[in-house]
């Protein structure tokens, strides 16, 4: 399985953008931190915030999830270019 890179979590996170409290994207969803979308399971967890650790966290979760439903889709090699 391919794993993406620091400098790809890096550019995520400067287009996404830090949100310490929950928002709404211009999608509709309550989102939080670098981008992560809250399930309404979450809402208490993140009632007073997060902080950048936590985001981090929660965008590498979020990538891995990603990550393994693209490469059940590619039958072709990849490289990190």
């Amino acid at each position: 399985m391919r794993n993406i890179t620091q400098e790809g979590l890096e550019l995520i996170k400067r287009f996404e953008g830090f949100s310490p409290t929950i928002y709404i994207c211009p999608a509709g969803y309550s989102t939080i931190g670098y981008g992560h979308v809250v399930r309404e399971d979450e809402r208490e967890r993140f009632a007073d915030g997060t902080d950048e650790q936590e985001a981090e966290d929660l965008l590498q979760q979020d990538v891995h999830w990603a990550e393994r439903g693209a490469l059940q889709l590619i039958d072709v090699p990849l490289t990190d270019g």
